[in-house]
Parts: structure tokens; sequence; C-alpha cells
């Protein structure tokens, strides 16, 4: 009988206890918001731009990719700010003399959740000028986004074409390509 109250009792503590959950458990899952922005800030530099297959078949990396005189891009840093802010530096090698060391300017998820939209900003103006591109609309369509990479495809309509070397293998962007950010921060 006593063995049989046992089993009575251990059965009834783990079924009380298979019950019982911790609410003081932090949600841990992080929105969009603060996986690009972080807490207060999180800075972000262009890594790589995967042209697709049919333009060349390659991956090219930002250290070998030329724009104009130099790799003008690759040093660039995108700081994303938690409030709304966006700041994106120029770093040594300015893709245009005219452009500004810094610009500034406001960044959101757009209604669909899917879209960062750059709002009042310079930010692509020099970059979209040194290449006769048609205007940013400020819309940026975000198709990859971790802690520690961001995937932005986009689509570049140009009446000059952008000329890529790379290891001999030349590739004209005129179709979507996918440029890739790391996290530096």
């Amino acid at each position: 009988m006593i063995k049989r109250l046992n089993w009575i009792f251990l059965l009834s503590l783990a079924v009380l206890f298979s019950q019982c959950t911790d609410d003081d458990d932090p949600d841990t899952t992080k929105s969009k918001e603060e996986v690009l922005a972080g807490e207060n800030s999180k800075k972000w530099k262009l890594s790589k731009m995967n042209v697709p297959a049919s333009a060349s078949g390659i991956t090219i990396h930002l250290n070998v990719l030329t724009f104009g005189e130099g790799v003008c891009l690759s040093d660039n840093i995108f700081e994303f700010f938690a409030d709304g802010k966006l700041l994106v530096d120029e770093g040594t090698q300015k893709c245009s003399e005219n452009s500004p060391q810094q610009v500034s300017g406001t960044w959101k998820w757009d209604e669909s959740d899917e879209n960062i939209l750059i709002i009042g900003s310079t930010v692509f103006d020099g970059i979209f000028e040194e290449y006769n591109l048609p205007e940013f609309d400020g819309k940026l369509t975000v198709e990859t986004l971790t802690e520690t990479k961001m995937v932005i495809p986009y689509t570049f309509k140009t009446d000059k074409p952008i000329t890529i070397d790379y290891n001999g293998t030349t590739a004209t962007l005129g179709e979507t390509i996918h440029i890739e950010f790391e996290a530096i921060q």
C-alpha cells in the first residue's frame, strides 16, 4: 500500500511540475528594428555583391570591386540608430569628390515590414550621381536580415553601363544584383 501511495505521490508531483511555467523568462525574439539597429545603434558595411549567373556567374567581393577610381563603396559605414536616424560615413575613399564625408537621414520599415524607407536624406545621391543612375526612390527591399548579415536586391537601370572587372571576367550591371552588408558592431 505504501509503494502504491509513493507512486501516486510521485505521479502527482510530475503532473504538478509539468503544468508550471516560468513567466520570468524574457522574450528573446528580437524585432526587425532591434536586429537592424541594435539597442542604440548598429553599424553595417558592404561586404560583397552577388551578380546573377545570367550576367557572369561570379560573386564579386568589394575588396576587388572597382567603381570609378577606387573601392569607394567598400569602406562606407551605414549606422542605423534605434530612434530612426541613419548616418552614412563615406570612409577614406569617397565615390565623388563633391560628396560630404557624412550624410544623415531617417529610416523606418514600411507597412509590409519588408522594405526600409530612407527618408529626407542624400545618403545615396553621390553614388547615384556618379553612375548616372535614376534618382533613388528611398526604398530598400530587405531579402535577408540576421544579426550579422543583411542582403538587399537592387536593380541598376542606367543609361551608362556599370562594368565590373573581376580577375579578367567582365560583368555589366543592368539587372538585379544582391548587395550584402555585414554588421561590424
